[in-house]
């Protein structure tokens, strides 16, 4: 396995992340029809192709070939970095692969800002476990209003200087 920059020909499993992400992961603890209009906003061909030129880190981590996870990450401003998203294949679950990247993408960040932050849904226990064992920790939780939907996230800080 390598982790490697994202380029456009990964835009098709990337598609696919977000697919899996917004309609199945997510299902049970977005509101109904939220999915579509995530997908509308981040998981389009278009919005990939611009996310990849455009952010400060876009990341893959490729196995034999295939593109198995993925995590960004842009600066916010001299103090923070915020991690957009990480994803990993459901059969790459487990194996240690979220973390390398959120190690890589600090190791990127080092220098540059000191602190990384995340927000994930209230809800979603799995995401939240995950991020505590690496070290973050919640620092505000609030209601995010998109589009009419109310959706509960929490946003969650790691010193990375």
């Amino acid at each position: 396995m390598r982790i490697r920059s994202a380029i456009v020909t990964d835009i098709p499993a990337l598609v696919e992340f977000q697919r899996e992400g917004w309609f199945e992961d997510y299902r049970e603890i977005i509101p109904a029809g939220y999915a579509e209009v995530a997908m509308g906003l981040y998981g389009t061909t278009d919005a990939l192709h611009r996310q990849i030129e455009t952010d400060n880190l876009y990341l893959v981590v490729e196995d034999a070939g295939a593109v198995v996870a993925c995590a960004t990450a842009e600066i916010l401003n001299d103090d923070e970095a915020e991690l957009w998203w990480i994803h990993t294949t459901k059969s790459c679950r487990g194996c240690g692969i979220g973390r390398q990247l959120v190690d890589e993408i600090k190791h990127q960040l080092t220098g540059k800002v000191p602190t990384l932050c995340v927000t994930t849904f209230q809800d979603y226990t799995p995401t939240l476990a995950f991020y505590k064992r690496l070290g973050f920790s919640i620092q505000k939780t609030y209601i995010y209003e998109a589009q009419g939907f109310s959706i509960p996230e929490v946003q969650l800080f790691k010193s990375i200087a």
